[in-house]
């Protein structure tokens, strides 16, 4: 193996080990939510398996963290009556879901983007090295690198495609998140507006 083919193979491995060290972040977060347990970058990095290092090194990872880590609303159950601590709850668990998927679908627009920038750079390697090296034109090797090209150009469609629905996606469920949001608000301002319900019993005299 050339040796740049190994450093094409090296940075082909970094580039996936990365990919499943920020999925393995975001898993972490999800499953650390789902059990109520407390969301700190070193609890996530433990959970995760890496470095708080490498959460600080990525902006989007950082922010889930924090965001999963923000207390809910102070106002406690008892507060707030049965009912509106049953919204809240169900309503946290929707956001946190929501928030969850939102997050997974921003790694996979990151990851489809990465890819799509390896295929351009191996095209433009690819293209250069044939170029660089041609005293002439040899028909079997032209039609091998028109086919690769068309290969390449059809692997960058397909990838870019998957980041247009990966980005809608996102905006259905952004869209999801900010009804929810409007419908916890509304329930909430309609337990406050309704009076207790009060039984009354009528007295009866009773003579002896």
């Amino acid at each position: 193996m050339s040796s740049k083919k190994a450093v094409d193979a090296l940075r082909h491995y970094r580039a996936e080990q990365s990919q499943r060290k920020q999925q393995n972040v975001l898993q972490a977060i999800e499953d650390l939510t789902n059990d109520g347990k407390d969301i700190t970058i070193a609890s996530v990095s433990r959970a995760a398996q890496v470095s708080r290092e490498f959460i600080h090194s990525h902006h989007y990872l950082h922010s889930a963290v924090r965001q999963a880590a923000q207390p809910t609303q102070p106002r406690t159950a008892a507060a707030a009556g049965p009912a509106e601590a049953n919204v809240t709850r169900g309503l946290r668990a929707d956001r946190e879901m929501l928030l969850g998927r939102i997050e997974r679908q921003r790694a996979q627009i990151a990851e489809q983007q990465a890819r799509l920038q390896e295929h351009d750079l191996q095209r433009q390697r690819w293209f250069g090295a044939q170029l660089a090296g041609a005293q002439a034109v040899d028909p079997e090797a032209h039609a091998e690198l028109r086919t690769t090209n068309e290969r390449v150009i059809a692997d960058n469609m397909t990838l870019t495609r998957q980041v247009a629905e990966l980005r809608r996606l996102i905006n259905v469920l952004q869209g999801d998140l900010a009804a929810s949001r409007q419908a916890h608000e509304e329930d909430l301002r309609i337990l406050q507006k309704e009076p207790p319900a009060v039984i009354q019993f009528d007295r009866k005299t009773t003579r002896l």
